[in-house]
């Protein structure tokens, strides 16, 4: 019996080290938006003007939604 219990530990402790380890590798859309945008500001080589920068991630969500063409709804029957 306690050979079960151990093994059943065992694969307990190791399915929470994967999960643990996996959530730290999660990568998102705004991530990396976010990351290009630092990256854009950090550049020494030339200042980019305001009129050029990208925006914050929300109001680039909004422009893209907007030119996103929408699916037409299906008619119920």
């Amino acid at each position: 019996m306690r050979g079960l219990t151990d093994n059943l530990l065992m694969r307990v402790f190791r399915l929470w080290w994967v999960l643990l380890l996996s959530a730290c590798g999660v990568i998102t859309s705004q991530g990396v938006y976010e990351g290009v945008r630092q990256q854009q500001q950090m550049r020494p080589d030339k200042p980019t003007p305001d009129t050029e920068r990208l925006p914050d991630y929300d109001k680039f969500k909004q422009e893209r939604d907007k030119l996103t063409p929408q699916a037409p709804e299906s008619q119920p029957v």
